[in-house]
């Protein structure tokens, strides 16, 4: 492979990145304070809403340094609750998912990576053959959906963020929203907003 394209591609990856965070905080403005993020990472998105964060390793500084699945919060303590890729890094999702569930007074956003992003419409989907070495698993569209009933969540919102274009020496991201508009189903993340559903404990 020429070494040229080698910028040509990172410029991609960082593109989508970019889109990413930016639909993320654009988001998040729209929805009801206080917020908790979970897994905070750089806390970029969690800045800009001023969130309460979250996340597993210490070197990023979070308010509070617990594990998605041990939430040190009461019940309903947070409007909004994010948790952006990182289900997907721990091993019980759907024990992640009540957690979530359980410190949010009604709705929760979460964003999840596609392991058929590098796919392309009109071909029969394939799930890619190798996927990042942290983590447990990835969601197709499907599955992910599966998940949130499971959980007794209701989708109030479900997108496709950023498409990946197979090319024989690498995978272009396309920072172009109308694919993964047209085809969430090949997205490289999917977005889920989701509420709770509350059961009449009379029935």
């Amino acid at each position: 492979m020429s070494l040229y394209l080698f910028p040509i591609v990172y410029e991609y990856y960082k593109k989508i990145e970019q889109i990413r965070v930016w639909h993320t905080i654009n988001y998040l403005k729209r929805c009801l304070p206080p917020f908790l993020d979970v897994g905070c990472g750089s806390k970029e998105i969690s800045a800009a809403v001023n969130a309460v964060t979250v996340d597993v390793d210490k070197r990023h500084r979070p308010d509070v340094v617990t594990s998605i699945l041990y939430l040190p919060f009461r019940d309903g303590c947070f409007e909004t609750v994010s948790a952006f890729e990182v289900i997907e890094h721990v091993e019980n999702d759907e024990l992640a998912l009540q957690e979530l569930k359980r410190v949010s007074r009604n709705k929760v956003v979460l964003s999840v990576p596609n392991p058929l992003r590098y796919n392309v419409p009109l071909v029969p989907p394939r799930k890619k053959d190798f996927m990042s070495s942290n983590h447990k698993r990835e969601y197709t569209l499907r599955e992910i959906v599966q998940l949130m009933s499971r959980a007794k969540m209701h989708i109030n919102r479900l997108k496709g963020v950023g498409y990946c274009l197979p090319l024989p020496f690498s995978s272009f991201h396309l920072g172009v929203e109308i694919f993964p508009l047209l085809f969430p189903q090949f997205a490289t993340y999917i977005y889920v907003e989701c509420t709770k559903i509350f059961v009449n404990e009379d029935n």
